[in-house]
């Protein structure tokens, strides 16, 4: 979270996308009020393609739940054995 909040104070705009960012270390670390008050900021400054996405993510975290994304596939072990 500490991340997310230093790389906005580099963004003088502070652009939804790391509003967004934020909001999703804030609800991974169980600060779902923050969360949505972030997302708020970022469906205001979002661009009009972009807001349904955030407010997606502002449903989930009204349900006291981080946005995860699934794994693609599940992850093996290397073996390194020779056959």
């Amino acid at each position: 979270m500490e991340l997310a909040e230093f790389a906005l104070t580099l963004d003088e705009r502070q652009e939804s996308i790391g509003l967004h960012t934020l909001a999703a270390a804030q609800a991974s670390a169980g600060d779902f009020s923050a969360a949505m008050q972030t997302l708020h900021k970022a469906i205001k400054r979002a661009p009009e393609a972009e807001r349904t996405v955030y407010q997606d993510r502002l449903v989930i975290n009204q349900h006291a739940k981080p946005f995860r994304i699934a794994p693609v596939r599940p992850v093996t072990q290397a073996s390194f054995q020779s056959h």
